[in-house]
Order: structure tokens, then C-alpha cells, then sequence
């Protein structure tokens, strides 16, 4: 019987003989359990320097996103196999252990077909070593979408409000000056690129979120800046990043004092006016001529229609006498005519002011001495224009 059996396990012909230990195959059944699949973003971003249609360009790229799902049935390590799928490329996935859970670790530069924009389905395949293979579509996404770009609203002078025009923004980041590529040159930089985060108030209301940012009371008076805004769907480095909307802002309350002169008034100057504290809100309103702060303001313009408004830096112990104050006329451009005049104490030599005038604000600096001072009112001081997306002194 053994030797004529077509599947003769044995052999006496020669006297020997074999015998053969069959082992029970596992009767494990390939399953892919994909509500345990999470996928975890890691960014990479390329900040564009060049202006283009108004803003300037991020690139974001996923970079090291790991992927993790639990299959089960893959108990033979040898023959098991399961791959993630996202468009036509697989990528094959790691046992961790002897766990069912599996990884892999998903990159733009690995792939040929995965690039930023839109969503992106993650599908599976697993395979045992008995054949057994099953398959499942979706089971989590790749959120590759860049965000719609920040709007950026100049509130009073004070605040920037922030908005989005869909809701998926969660938050937005400001940076001043430029935005390091680099993670850790952004959480070590302590001279003003580090971003400051806002939370959206409500992601789940829709379009117009806004978040509100007390640029006046971060930066300096006088200092110009120049905000890189960008819009986020999560936290920075692990989200995607908007386009970058820039605006210039200049803090002009920041410890200030305003005065403003209207020329249809009975009053001939300002002298009095609005003191600001360092977080840019009203801490006094000067009533009485001994709050003077040795400094006053007159519009010329001779409609009276144009309300001439000044922002300076009081000198504490300035105080304004007629006798010992400089005179000095201030013109927008050379031979136009000046268009306000303005009184200062001499401890003001040189120090910086902004002028608000038919809804422009012009820069310039008390004069350097008496004799200038005399000298502008037959050929007036030129103010100076400056790039700002804040137009007023009024708050």
C-alpha cells in the first residue's frame, strides 16, 4: 500500500522509513479593524518671501505622519503581510511586537502621488499565510487641505481682529518680520519671531471666527512692524498653514498722550487731551491746564474742516509755558503750505510724534532746536508718510 499510494508518505523499500508531524493550521481570520485607525500629521513648511497678489505662499509637507491600525489574524510573521494604500502607491506596514497593532510612517517625499491638497484616503490590505486577504476603503484621511488665508481688521488702533472664511481655522499665528522654516529656531527666538497663538472662539459656528490681538500693547511706540499672519487647522507643526497675509502696524497709544484740535471750534490749539497706559487703554483725560504736557496742537486748515490730531510720548515733568515753548509749522510736502502748528517745551528736541490729518497719519520729530523751530515757520517742517494698516488716533 505505501509504495504504490500516489501520496506515499513513507519509504520500507530501502529499509528506512519517515514519518511526517502535521500541526493544526490557526483558524484565524484576517480582520481589519478600522476604528482603531489614527493617522498623526508631522509638517514641514517653506515660507515664500516673495509678495504675490497680496500675500505670500506656504507650502506645507507632511513629513514623517504615522499611521497606526490593529489587524487581527496575521499570526504568521513569516507569511503575513499588510500594506496602507493612499492613491496607487502601498506602503508596507510594521507589526509592533507581537501585537496586532500596525504602523507605518507616511512622508511626502516617500510617495510620488501624495502632494498638499485636499483629503486623502488611507486604505488597507492584509494578507495571512493562508490567503486569506481582506481589504478596507477609508478607513482614516489625510486632512492636505492649506486653510483659506487670515483676515486681518485694524480695530481702533489697538487690536487686530483675525477671522477666517471657513471654519475649519482652529487657530492663528503672528509672527513679526518673517517666519523661520525651522521648529526650533521659532521656540528659541526671543527678538520677535516667536509666534503668539489665539484660539478661533468658536470653530463650530462657521465662517467669521474672529480672534482678537492686542497688537499695541505688544510692541513698541513708534516702532513699525511688519505681522506674517497665517491661519491653522490645529497646533503649528502639526497642521496645515494658510498663505501668509502680511500687514504693516505701528503702536501710536502705547503710553501715549493725544490731543486733538478742531478747527471749527472756539479753541485755538489742544492742549489737553488723552493719556494711554502701556496696554494702549484710556488711563487719564486731562481737564485742567495743569495736566498739560508742554505740548499743543493747532489745525490750519482754513475750511476748519480738518481735525489735526497728535501722538507723542509725554516727558514726565513737561509742562506748557508759552514763553519757553518752540513754535514750529509742519507742511505734508515741500511748498504746500503747513497744515498744522505745534508748541513744544525744548526737553521734546528731536523726540518722535505722529500727526493725524484728513484721515492720513503723517510722521515727524519735534525740532531740534529754537532756531529750527523759528525757521519752519517761513519754510515748514515736512512731515514724513510711513506704511501702516492703523489710519487713526482714535481708539
Amino acid at each position: 500500500w505505501f509504495k504504490n499510494n500516489e501520496f506515499n508518505l513513507f519509504s520500507i523499500n530501502h529499509n528506512s522509513g519517515y514519518w511526517a508531524y502535521l500541526e493544526t493550521k490557526s483558524a484565524d481570520t484576517v480582520a481589519i479593524d478600522t476604528a482603531s485607525a489614527t493617522f498623526t500629521g508631522a509638517y514641514t513648511y517653506y515660507f515664500d518671501t516673495t509678495l504675490a497678489s497680496g500675500h505670500y505662499t506656504t507650502t506645507n509637507v507632511i513629513n514623517n505622519g504615522q499611521f497606526s491600525i490593529t489587524i487581527t489574524g496575521l499570526n504568521d510573521t513569516v507569511a503575513g503581510s499588510a500594506y496602507a494604500i493612499i492613491g496607487a502607491e502601498e506602503i508596507a506596514l510594521s507589526r509592533t511586537g507581537s501585537t496586532n497593532s500596525f504602523t507605518a510612517t507616511i512622508s511626502d517625499y516617500g510617495l510620488q502621488s501624495f502632494s498638499e491638497g485636499g483629503i486623502k484616503d488611507i486604505k488597507v490590505r492584509a494578507v495571512n499565510g493562508k490567503g486569506q486577504a481582506v481589504s478596507a476603503t477609508a478607513v482614516a484621511q489625510i486632512d492636505y487641505a492649506k486653510p483659506t488665508n487670515a483676515n486681518a481688521v485694524i480695530d481702533g488702533g489697538i487690536n487686530i481682529k483675525l477671522s477666517a472664511d471657513t471654519n475649519t481655522t482652529k487657530k492663528f499665528y503672528v509672527f513679526t518680520d518673517y517666519i523661520p522654516e525651522l521648529k526650533s529656531t521659532r521656540d528659541a527666538d526671543l527678538t520677535g519671531s516667536t509666534p503668539t497663538a489665539f484660539e478661533v472662539a468658536s470653530a463650530t459656528t462657521g465662517t467669521g471666527d474672529i480672534a482678537t490681538f492686542n497688537a499695541c500693547s505688544k510692541y513698541a511706540y513708534g516702532v513699525e512692524k511688519t505681522l506674517r499672519i497665517v491661519a491653522a487647522d490645529g497646533n503649528i507643526d502639526s497642521a496645515n498653514l494658510s498663505d501668509e497675509k502680511e500687514i504693516k502696524y505701528t503702536p501710536l497709544l502705547n503710553g501715549a498722550t493725544i490731543l486733538a484740535h478742531d478747527p471749527s471750534g472756539s479753541d485755538s490749539k489742544a492742549q489737553l487731551g488723552n493719556v494711554y497706559s502701556s496696554s494702549c487703554s484710556l488711563a487719564t483725560t486731562q481737564t485742567s491746564a495743569s495736566q498739560n504736557s508742554g505740548v499743543s496742537i493747532a489745525s490750519l486748515d482754513s475750511n476748519k474742516v480738518f481735525v489735526a490730531r497728535i501722538s507723542f510720548q509725554a516727558i514726565s515733568g513737561s509742562s506748557f509755558n508759552q514763553s519757553a515753548a518752540w513754535t514750529s509749522n509742519y507742511e505734508i510736502t515741500s511748498g504746500a503750505g503747513a497744515i498744522v502748528q505745534i508748541q513744544s517745551t525744548p526737553e521734546y528736541a528731536n523726540k518722535t510724534f505722529f500727526v493725524e490729518y484728513n484721515g492720513v497719519i503723517y510722521k515727524g520729530a519735534f525740532p531740534a532746536s529754537q532756531t529750527v523751530a523759528d525757521a519752519s515757520i517761513g519754510t515748514p517742517i515736512v512731515l514724513t508718510t510711513f506704511t501702516s494698516a492703523n489710519t487713526t488716533l482714535v481708539p
